[in-house]
Order: C-alpha cells, then sequence, then structure tokens
C-alpha cells in the first residue's frame, strides 16, 4: 500500500489522510495562527482598560490600577510584550478586586441598614452599630473598601445582638406574667 510498517497517517480532527502524523494540510489552513507577542500584549491591556471601566461606571477608585495600565502602555510601547503582559494582568486583577469589594460594601452597608431598622422598631440600642456603619460609610467615600467591610459587618451583627436582647426580653417577661 505505500505505508512504510503498516501504519496509516490520518488527520486527528478530520480523519482524512494526511501527509505526516496530525492534521491534514486542509485543517491547518483553518486552525488560527498563533498570535504575536504584541497581540497578546495589546489584549491584556484591553482586557485590563474594560475592567477599569467597568468598575468606574460602577464608582469604584482605581487610582492604583490606573498608574499600572499606564505602565503597561509604555511597555507596550517600547517593545517589552513579556512585561506588558505581567502589569496588564496585574492591573486587570487589581480592578476585579477592587470591584468586588466595592460591592462587597455596598451589600454589607444595606444588610446593616436593614438590621439597625429591626433593632430600632424591636427597641434595641442601636448607637454602637450606627457608629460602626458611619465607619463603613466613610470607608466608602475614602476607598478604602476591605476595611468597610469589617466595619459593615460589625454594625449588623451589633444590631443583630440588639434585636436578639429584645427577643429574649420578651420571652423573659412572657414566662414572668404566665406565672402571676
Amino acid at each position: 500500500m505505500g505505508n512504510v510498517g503498516g501504519s496509516s497517517r490520518t488527520c486527528s480532527r478530520c480523519g482524512r489522510p494526511s501527509e505526516q502524523d496530525g492534521i491534514c494540510g486542509k485543517c491547518a489552513a483553518e486552525l488560527p495562527s498563533p498570535k504575536s507577542p504584541s497581540e497578546r500584549a495589546a489584549e491584556a491591556i484591553e482586557h485590563a482598560r474594560n475592567e477599569m471601566l467597568r468598575g468606574k461606571e460602577r464608582g469604584v477608585m482605581l487610582e492604583d490600577a490606573e498608574d499600572l495600565l499606564t505602565g503597561a502602555k509604555l511597555m507596550l510601547d517600547a517593545h517589552s510584550y513579556e512585561d506588558a503582559i505581567r502589569i496588564a494582568t496585574e492591573c486587570g486583577g487589581i480592578a476585579e478586586e477592587r470591584i468586588l469589594q466595592y460591592e462587597m460594601l455596598l451589600n454589607s452597608i444595606s444588610r446593616s441598614q436593614v438590621k439597625i431598622r429591626d433593632a430600632d422598631e424591636h427597641g434595641g440600642d442601636t448607637k454602637e452599630a450606627r457608629s460602626m456603619l458611619q465607619k463603613a460609610q466613610d470607608a466608602l467615600k475614602g476607598a478604602d473598601y476591605k476595611r468597610g467591610i469589617t466595619y459593615a459587618i460589625r454594625s449588623a451583627d451589633i444590631a443583630d445582638k440588639e434585636r436578639k436582647k429584645y427577643d429574649s426580653w420578651k420571652v423573659e417577661v412572657g414566662a414572668y406574667l404566665k406565672t402571676k
């Protein structure tokens, strides 16, 4: 048959006969060509830029990531593609993390407000919870999202404890009244 040693060469993608091991010429022509380092760097920068735009649309402060993006662009212009990719990837990661922290803080503040309202409605002392909530809101304004999350969670926990004190008191009074 023309095959040396009886082995057949077929394309791993389509099963047609091929001249060499692997894939046939037609399938090889259909494969995307590998991207150049400059194209990969440009794509990494574009991804980081898009993450930053997404964050800015939500009101997230991203000054530290902006500096990195500028550095990545400078590396691309200097044809230092691997450095541009590394810096742009770091920039995109920082933007994604800051967006997540921002959203977590907003949700934590909202949760705390609900818990404080509930504690207020049931006669709880919410002074400390309100103080923590204010610290969380100040941290939001100052873009210290991680610290703000901590304050907001503490605020919600304090308000929840105050609410539970009321429930506990209500049970004790109810038990006392049943004995009378």
